[in-house]
């Protein structure tokens, strides 16, 4: 399932899932980090 976050979610959550990335690796997922809002994001 994917996961998204923005501005909004906070400094924590960020690097919550930063830190996570190997589990997410492991399960098959992938992660992306941007620094912009995706278009048509509903963040």
């Amino acid at each position: 399932m994917p996961r998204m976050y923005s501005e909004k979610h906070g400094r924590e959550h960020k690097a919550r899932i930063i830190t996570q990335q190997q589990e997410y690796r492991h399960e098959g997922e992938s992660v992306l980090v941007t620094h912009d809002t995706p278009k048509g994001s509903p963040c």
